[in-house]
């Protein structure tokens, strides 16, 4: 398959810098949304978002390295919830101003879904000692 067959996705840049700085931005639903996009998983569970995260940003700054420039600056300890949420707007708007509101990702070529034993696994190199029980609802 060729990258111009590749499917391709335009997405909030919000939401995209908010997997490569590791800063909620908006909102986790978006995150979960391009995570499970670029990594070919629409059905990222949470601690799939942690194991694929640095593939993720890898993948996004292949396609975008202008994004490496994104840096987010920080939010000042002590300050209130809403002056932290202003500060993260203003950010993000001025973001937007230099690369746009959305951001188009192309999907990976082959995606292989993550599995509950791949959780497992990660979840192993964290805590080789940890009890798992995998279950899956249907």
């Amino acid at each position: 398959m060729t990258k111009e067959n590749l499917a391709t996705r335009a997405f909030d840049l919000s939401d995209v810098l908010s997997v490569t700085t590791g800063v909620v931005l908006k909102d986790m639903d978006g995150i979960y949304d391009v995570m499970g996009f670029v990594t070919g998983d629409a059905g990222i569970s949470t601690i799939g978002l942690a194991a694929m995260h640095d593939v993720a940003v890898e993948r996004i700054f292949g396609e975008h390295p202008q994004l490496k420039d994104a840096k987010f600056p920080g939010i000042p300890k002590g300050l209130e919830r809403d002056e932290a949420q202003r500060l993260c707007g203003e950010w993000v708007n001025a973001q937007k101003k230099v690369y746009g509101d959305t951001l188009t990702l192309t999907a990976p070529e082959q995606a292989k879904p993550r599995t509950l034993e791949d959780d497992a696994d990660y979840v192993r190199t964290i805590n080789p000692n940890a009890q798992i029980i995998a279950v899956k609802f249907e």
